[in-house]
């Protein structure tokens, strides 16, 4: 046996730590693969081409946005209305205490019942009472209709249709029957190009 031989530990002794099985492989950190990850989204969203945004682009996706705003505000008002009291703002009230409430046009009333206090039959009061502790619905009042800058609504007689394109000054078109409220406006949204009067 030579001198080398004697000096040299053996191979076992070289490494002292114990290894638990399935540990002799090197792994890779979660770092790492969290940077090459992110290094691929990244390439990812480069690749794929934007679309450019021009100033009258933005302009009418603002008024899209504007648009549905205004729309979502008065169907949740109306929404909400026929929540508290089960019949839709407009529509003729079966006990009316107040006299001129009975007796109010359609549109008037849909507005006060929005706009105002009401009790369970759907009467109004500027200020809220004991018996009138529903609403306001809308504190602002009719949102404005930004296609067309107006807030006036238009309401449907009893079984009226609502009609195949819209006309006349109203912002908004609603039938007290079902509920349903639709922009008074011809044409497409200029962002989605949907057609406005069968949102």
């Amino acid at each position: 046996m030579t001198d080398l031989e004697t000096v040299r530990p053996p191979a076992s002794s070289l490494n002292t730590r114990p290894s638990a099985p399935g540990q002799d492989e090197p792994t890779i950190p979660l770092t790492g693969i969290a940077l090459v990850l992110a290094i691929a989204g990244l390439l990812l969203f480069m690749a794929v081409p934007s679309r450019p945004l021009d100033a009258a682009s933005l302009a009418a996706e603002r008024v899209e946005q504007e648009f549905n705003r205004a729309l979502g505000e008065l169907r949740g008002a109306i929404s909400e209305y026929h929540g508290d009291h089960d019949v839709w703002p407009g529509a003729e009230p079966a006990h009316v205490a107040n006299a001129v409430a009975a007796n109010s046009s359609p549109d008037a009333r849909f507005v006060r019942q929005l706009e105002l206090f009401t009790d369970e039959s759907g009467t109004t009061m500027p200020r809220r009472l004991s018996t009138h502790s529903f609403g306001p619905y809308l504190t602002h009042g009719v949102p404005v209709n930004p296609l067309n800058g107006s807030s006036r609504v238009r309401i449907l007689g009893a079984g009226e249709q609502f009609p195949d394109e819209p006309a006349g000054p109203w912002g908004w078109i609603y039938s007290p029957t079902t509920g349903e409220v639709r922009a008074n406006v011809a044409g497409f949204l200029p962002g989605s190009g949907r057609r406005i009067f069968e949102l």
